[in-house]
């Protein structure tokens, strides 16, 4: 992917984060938002390679109507088209979790891996801020 177009939407998390690198100028195939997603857990590195139907403007007010609940509770997702990835949030009285679940079947390398992030209305309204730049940038995602 062309570092210089990509945008990153960061969903920040008390003991990392998960990152989707939307390439909206790339070759990433219609239908696809994003081909990268990137989940940092302490000093675990982790990058999943894979065609996400994330569009974030469901995403982003999806968020906006969590935020905007007189509980600040609720919850969002998105996941991949080639069905390897599945990202939760669930957010209740203002505090929750992201999880991202992984899963590979190649053939004889089938596995799978889940991740579990703490992450608070803070956290997301960052994350809405960051959508918002990236629809006004990209009127058309």
């Amino acid at each position: 992917m062309d570092d210089t177009s990509d945008i990153l939407i960061t969903f920040e998390a008390h003991e990392g984060a998960l990152v989707l690198v939307f390439s909206p100028e790339s070759a990433v195939p219609a239908g696809a938002r994003c081909g990268l997603v990137q989940v940092t857990l302490g000093r675990l590195e982790a990058e999943v390679q894979t065609l996400v139907d994330a569009d974030p403007r469901r995403m982003r007010d999806e968020l906006r109507s969590i935020l905007s609940s007189p509980t600040i509770s609720g919850t969002a997702g998105f996941g991949s088209i080639e069905n390897d990835l599945h990202v939760h949030i669930e957010l209740h009285q203002g505090k929750g979790a992201l999880v991202a679940r992984v899963e590979t079947d190649f053939g004889d390398h089938e596995g799978a891996a889940e991740f579990r992030l703490t992450t608070d209305q803070a956290a997301l309204r960052q994350t809405v801020r960051q959508l918002d730049a990236l629809l006004r940038a990209f009127p058309t995602l």
